[in-house]
């Protein structure tokens, strides 16, 4: 990454990417509260006059006492975005990858997809922030283990909350407007194996409910006597089956599409705390 590493002396100013404006001018001491208090992570952009390029705090190189600059504990990792000591990691090119997560960045490299990028990635409350098809950190959705396989890319949907107030007119005027008007972004989501298998029984669970329902209703209308027992029990495997595969079957939900950015729900509280908060 081109930049020069940084000139330290007394007075010197810097400045740090915060929201939609660099933060600054601010002095070294000032700095220095910010890295310990952690406003200022190892992802966040600085700068200072004596530096060619905004760098992530990560990449400068190591800092001595006498820099006025406390050094990381460590360095944040691309992929997982977990902070490790630079013995347990990597560094190629510019990006550090920590030894756990090299395999899936490699392949990932040779597959030619876009690098992780460490300020594409956020959290807000409970949802995942992300810019539209961005690689996010390689851990597992739903438990913030280890993924050892690609993950799944899905097509995400969303409209404004009051176009579902067309259902009441007629449920076709909702689904046409729906359509037209809804945006979409393509995220994706890591999943671990144990949650992928998991998942995929969930699926197949749903569509037996929802197979075998119809036909046990079937047989209950066809039959020499019409039971209205097992009738309402067709029923009901149908309406689990299809409860189930969305509750289960579903890998996320949207929250929102806004411009290049999309919200997303459905991570585990163990992901979104190793993502930056969202502070657009």
């Amino acid at each position: 990454m081109a930049g020069h590493a940084p000139v330290s002396h007394p007075g010197m100013e810097w400045y740090y990417a915060g929201g939609e404006k660099p933060v600054g001018p601010i002095s070294e001491a000032q700095f220095n509260q910010l890295v310990s208090a952690g406003t200022i992570r190892p992802e966040t952009l600085v700068w200072n006059a004596g530096m060619k390029d905004w760098l992530p705090l990560q990449s400068l190189p190591p800092r001595s006492s006498s820099s006025g600059v406390p050094p990381l504990a460590g360095m944040l990792c691309a992929e997982c975005r977990q902070t490790f000591s630079t013995t347990e990691m990597v560094q190629l090119g510019s990006t550090w990858i920590c030894a756990r997560c090299k395999p899936v960045f490699l392949q990932r490299l040779i597959e030619g997809a876009p690098q992780p990028t460490s300020v594409s990635v956020w959290r807000q409350g409970k949802s995942l922030v992300a810019a539209a098809g961005v690689e996010l950190p390689c851990r597992c959705a739903r438990c913030n283990g280890p993924v050892s396989r690609p993950p799944i890319k899905r097509t995400l949907y969303w409209h404004q909350s009051w176009i579902y107030l067309l259902i009441l007119l007629s449920i076709l005027i909702y689904i046409i407007v729906a359509i037209i008007v809804r945006k979409k972004a393509v995220a994706h989501i890591p999943l671990c194996d144990a949650h992928r298998r998991q998942r995929w029984v969930f699926i197949a669970v749903s569509w037996a409910l929802a197979l075998l329902g119809p036909i046990l209703f079937v047989i209950a209308v066809g039959g020499p006597i019409v039971s209205g027992g097992e009738m309402m029990l067709g029923l009901v495997m149908v309406i689990s089956g299809i409860f189930l595969g969305v509750w289960k079957g579903s890998l996320v939900s949207t929250r929102k599409i806004d411009g290049d950015k999309v919200w997303i729900n459905g991570f585990c509280r163990e992901y979104l705390d190793g993502l930056p908060e969202w502070r657009g």
